[in-house]
């Protein structure tokens, strides 16, 4: 099966960027010709990966020439690229789709598009109710609080292409709100085992630790843990990491959270691998979310998972509350930080089950979604 990846972006950059180049190295992995397109290359590709790479902007930064524009071009570009190198699939990622998709079709190429969040509009509706919690709106510029020529682009993808694919089935379910059929198949991400291990060299629950991984804004669910952590009946000396960036507004009604002694705060970090490696939990409170990188990240490296029902977390491992609701959340920080029978129990868990959750799993499920997506006269 040869594969073409569309990414408007740098393959390897953070977020994104990190699932993409994942997403390329477990395909090539499990088997498939790979050729991606992206702006360009910000982390180098396994030398033995076979991956064919084409740039779309070369030494050009988006920002150069403008977003839109930049996002245009690639489109316009990876749509060239398509009807020379003839793919069996195209995988798109967002705001290059429309030129894409069309070259695919001339081609006889199955399109499938990836949806990293929830369905637009849905997953705009959750990060407004969470912020409007704090007080706040999202800010201008911010990816959820998009222009309405944005949301409209977004639909005009989904409606074009053959399959959605979605991290979670929370995010599946969210596109039974789109205003027309939408087929989506549930490709769940994963972990780097190279990266993200269980830690040999700390002791579980010594002291007990959590942490929290991601943006410290509404819709990631940090005013949830504020006020989980400050009622939660937790051992002495429990501590909790937080590990992301946060506005001043945002730290400015959370005052107390920051001036907790219990509490470290630092800005986000690369070496995600080292936070976790200090932790015993991670807490995952989201509002809206595709699958949560951090929190196979977490599997990966042993440590407990408490996640929201919203958070597009892997089912059957760790702890699941249901979105806003505090005082479970911190009842399962009770039982995970404070019970060392519960929290070996929930370990051996996560222990057992994570190499079910690897980037190499991830991309033989991705192969058979790609398979879904083709007509069955097209499979091998």
């Amino acid at each position: 099966m040869h594969v073409l990846v569309s990414f408007p972006h740098p393959l390897g950059g953070p977020g994104i960027g990190t699932t993409a180049w994942n997403q390329a190295v477990s395909l090539a992995g499990a088997g498939a010709r790979v050729t991606v397109v992206c702006s360009r290359v910000a982390r180098s590709l396994p030398p033995d990966s076979g991956i064919t790479v084409w740039s779309s902007m070369g030494p050009v930064r988006p920002r150069m020439v403008g977003i839109e524009r930049a996002h245009d071009w690639h489109d316009r570009f990876t749509a060239r690229v398509t009807r020379r190198v003839r793919p069996d699939v195209v995988h798109c990622w967002p705001r290059a789709v429309l030129h894409t998709a069309l070259a695919a079709r001339t081609v006889g190429a199955a399109v499938v598009r990836e949806a990293p969040s929830p369905y637009t509009r849905v997953a705009i509706d959750q990060a407004a109710a969470a912020w409007a919690q704090m007080g706040l709106q999202p800010p201008a510029g911010h990816f959820h609080r998009p222009s309405p020529r944005s949301v409209a682009l977004e639909d005009e993808e989904f409606a074009v292409v053959d399959l959605v694919l979605v991290g979670s089935p929370a995010a599946r379910a969210s596109f039974e709100r789109a205003p027309f059929p939408v087929r989506v198949d549930v490709v769940p991400y994963g972990y780097d085992p190279t990266r993200f291990r269980p830690s040999v060299d700390r002791v579980p629950l010594d002291p007990p630790t959590a942490v929290f991984v991601g943006r410290c804004e509404p819709a990631k669910g940090i005013h949830v843990l504020a006020a989980a952590w400050s009622s939660a009946r937790l051992p002495e000396g429990a501590r909790l990491l937080l590990c992301g960036d946060v506005r001043a507004d945002v730290r400015h009604r959370l005052a107390a959270l920051f001036a907790d002694p219990r509490v470290e705060h630092t800005s986000h970090r690369p070496d995600v691998e080292s936070v976790l490696a200090r932790a015993d939990v991670l807490v995952h409170p989201s509002f809206t979310e595709g699958s949560a990188l951090a929190v196979y990240e977490a599997i990966g490296s042993g440590v407990v998972p408490l996640v929201s029902d919203a958070s597009g977390a892997p089912g059957g491992v760790g702890l699941v509350h249901r979105t806003g609701e505090t005082a479970q959340l911190a009842a399962h920080l009770e039982d995970a930080l404070g019970d060392v029978v519960a929290f070996t129990g929930l370990r051996q868990t996560v222990l057992d089950e994570a190499p079910s959750w690897s980037w190499s799993q991830a991309g033989a499920r991705l192969i058979d979604s790609y398979e879904r997506a083709m007509p069955s006269s097209w499979r091998t």
